[in-house]
């Protein structure tokens, strides 16, 4: 399914999100504590996501051109120190390529230049696996371009294609260090 038809019917996207929220809200009756608060969160998430779905379409409906919006997934920082911009992605399948929106690594290789912070993709796997690299480890070489046509510009960029087998499949364990050394050493 193509991202813009949510964006054309951002009202009726939030309506079918809000019978899933509906559902959940029955669920949360017969729960315990713990299982309310999932629910709960759950709940916000999905109003967050229709939150998100409105926002794209007010900037959609204001006509200008070459708009390009990204989410950041995490912020991480110590005390006043940032240490580093994550985009967390997940793989149910063990392919040999992801997708990136070209505008978002961008973005990020943008706040790395203007910030230095650096930017960093976390691919969980299946088999509780990981992959973590930073995106100035990029090369020209390492995309291949594919073009989406679409009315709405972050549909419709470039996306890069990163060959997986280029970056190191790491345990819970290994990635846990990996993350420790970016937040205390870099």
């Amino acid at each position: 399914m193509r991202m813009e038809l949510l964006y054309y019917n951002a009202s009726r996207f939030s309506q079918i999100v809000s019978r899933v929220q509906g559902t959940i809200a029955e669920m949360k009756k017969h729960a315990n504590g713990f299982e309310r608060d999932c629910l709960n969160y759950v709940i916000n998430r999905l109003t967050e996501i229709k939150c998100q779905m409105k926002f794209s379409r007010l900037l959609f409906d204001t006509g200008v051109k070459h708009v390009v919006v990204n989410d950041v997934d995490k912020i991480v920082r110590i005390g006043s120190e940032f240490k580093g911009i994550f985009e967390l992605k997940v793989r149910r399948k063990n392919d040999r390529y992801i997708k990136i929106n070209f505008a978002q690594l961008q973005t990020y290789r943008y706040l790395t230049n203007a910030l230095g912070v650096p930017v960093y993709y976390l691919i969980f796997l299946p088999g509780n696996r990981y992959q973590l690299f930073e995106v100035g480890d990029f090369e020209n070489e390492d995309f291949v371009a594919k073009y989406i046509d679409s009315p709405v510009k972050h549909l419709s960029d470039r996306f890069a294609i990163i060959d997986t087998r280029k970056h190191l499949i790491k345990s819970r364990d290994e990635v846990v260090q990996e993350l420790h050394d970016i937040l205390t050493i870099l």
